[in-house]
């Protein structure tokens, strides 16, 4: 797990006390489009004052070269996985006192002390807000996941053509190599590097002998991969008809399997090698916003991420949340709540420890190379 670099000493956080918060102000935040919720967004101003608006962005990178360009553009942004470090570690965000925040016990505690965010300070970079695994969603009338899940389940012949893989030149790559090869997530893709001419940071990678024998695999078994998904509701539909019967995937895709009418789509975590995955969280950016105003920016924060909010957010996304009283909420407000979040499997939290973040690419050529190469034998 990366760790942050040492940074200089910061004033400590003000203690949120919106009350005593006089000048109205308008917080504008960074985010993907699925944390979006025009009523969470209608409560802070009717609880504040204060507005929040939202400008969209589609990956993380997006967001970064965005911060980078005017940092007083936006006061947070959503990341996810070890993104957090590298927004730390360029001087774009600042630390957050999640523990000093009243919701700070609604959350699990591997979220709420998410290891990769910590800072010596006792501080964290990132308020966590939803996670899962690259896991295999898979239809449980015509698929035998087993005792012990793998990916190689991807390649066994009886399912060609019913199987589905991220539209990723190096996302699949990674996720199926242990299964086919003998590399490790942990012990054999993370390398140090400095990605783009920036701070030295984790990476992946994977060598080029792991790299051509994943391939090979990948290759053989062409005939299973029949769709090369997209987005989440291309992959719905595919699942939900009966078209595809296995795809790599998140845990979310099964909530929008419910909300179709599929209750036979079920999601597993790799149990028999590495996995990846991804927690994603909301940062605050080091701007004139947090200067002079950082009680309205907290008072956000607090409001965005409360049990509350995080119910009618959740409730509309069916992510799994890292907020186990949104969990309790969720079960409570929803007449199949306790079905959905069963599905979600967001309270096996053990899995977190076993989990790579997502992360940038050290090299991508060879992926690149390698995913045309796949892609072509089609």
């Amino acid at each position: 797990t990366a760790t942050p670099a040492a940074q200089p000493t910061r004033t400590p956080w003000p203690t949120p006390t919106v009350g005593r918060i006089k000048e109205k102000v308008k917080l504008k935040v960074l985010a993907w489009g699925d944390k979006l919720n025009d009523q969470v967004n209608y409560d802070f101003k009717e609880k504040t004052g204060h507005t929040a608006t939202f400008t969209i962005f589609r990956e993380n990178p997006e967001a970064m070269a965005k911060i980078k360009a005017d940092k007083t553009a936006f006061d947070t942004v959503f990341i996810d996985g070890l993104w957090a470090n590298g927004h730390y570690n360029a001087g774009t965000i600042v630390p957050i006192d999640f523990k000093g925040m009243k919701i700070y016990d609604d959350y699990f505690p591997r979220f709420a002390d998410f290891a990769p965010w910590q800072l010596p300070s006792g501080e964290t970079l990132a308020i966590p807000h939803a996670w899962s695994a690259d896991g295999i969603l898979y239809n449980e009338d015509k698929v035998d996941i087993g005792n012990n899940p793998s990916m190689a389940i991807l390649f066994d012949p009886k399912y060609e053509g019913k199987v589905a893989i991220y539209d990723s030149f190096y996302r699949t790559f990674l996720n199926v190599a242990p299964a086919v090869t003998s590399a490790g997530i942990f012990k054999d893709m993370h390398v140090r590097a400095s990605i783009d001419g920036g701070p030295v940071e984790e990476a992946y990678d994977l060598s080029q002998s792991y790299l051509d024998q994943t391939l090979g695999e990948m290759l053989k078994a062409r005939k299973n991969f029949k769709m090369i998904w997209q987005n989440i509701d291309e992959i719905t539909r595919a699942l939900v008809s009966g078209e595809i019967w296995i795809a790599i995937g998140g845990n979310y895709i099964t909530q929008n399997c419910l909300d179709a009418g599929a209750t036979n789509i079920e999601f597993a975590t790799p149990a028999a090698h590495d996995i990846m995955g991804w927690v994603d969280g909301q940062c605050v950016i080091k701007n004139e916003q947090y200067d002079k105003n950082p009680d309205a920016v907290l008072s956000w924060l607090e409001h965005y991420h409360n049990a509350e909010s995080q119910v009618k957010i959740i409730g509309n996304t069916w992510l799994a949340s890292t907020s186990r009283a949104c969990l309790d909420g969720l079960e409570k407000a929803f007449p199949d709540g306790k079905e959905r979040v069963a599905k979600l499997a967001a309270r096996d939290t053990a899995t977190v420890d076993k989990m790579s973040l997502l992360r940038p690419l050290a090299n991508p050529g060879p992926f690149q190379d390698a995913w045309a190469e796949f892609l072509a034998a089609g």
